[in-house]
């Protein structure tokens, strides 16, 4: 058995782009960790592989969720919105619903700001 650090070095899901690479290093990742009977749905799964591959799974479920959430919002905004939306992809922060909204709401901020001066 591996350890968990592993799960790090694959690179995130972003869109239909990566999704192959993403699927096949997941399923190595989970083979080698003797987890994939666990989510494959094949064979006997030992209650204490499927307690670890929930608990994997769901961490990196509710990380992934922030991001796709963060990139939903992006997504949604109006085109005044590009000079924004391309600052934001190109500065390395990592996308997530809540830094997305942080921003958004920093936005208004100042636009009410100056539309009250």
């Amino acid at each position: 058995m591996g350890s968990n650090n592993n799960m790090t070095l694959i690179e995130r899901l972003t869109d239909r782009d990566n999704f192959a690479s993403w699927k096949f290093a997941v399923k190595t990742y989970l083979e080698h960790e003797d987890l994939w009977e666990c989510v494959s749905g094949t064979g006997e799964v030992d209650p204490k592989k499927d307690v670890k591959a929930n608990a994997q799974a769901s961490k990196h479920w509710v990380q992934g969720r922030r991001q796709w959430l963060g990139t939903l919002l992006l997504a949604g905004l109006p085109d005044e919105y590009k000079p924004m939306i391309m600052a934001i992809e190109s500065s390395g922060v990592a996308i997530t619903a809540d830094s997305i909204k942080t921003k958004l709401l920093q936005e208004v901020k100042i636009v009410i700001q100056v539309y009250s001066l």
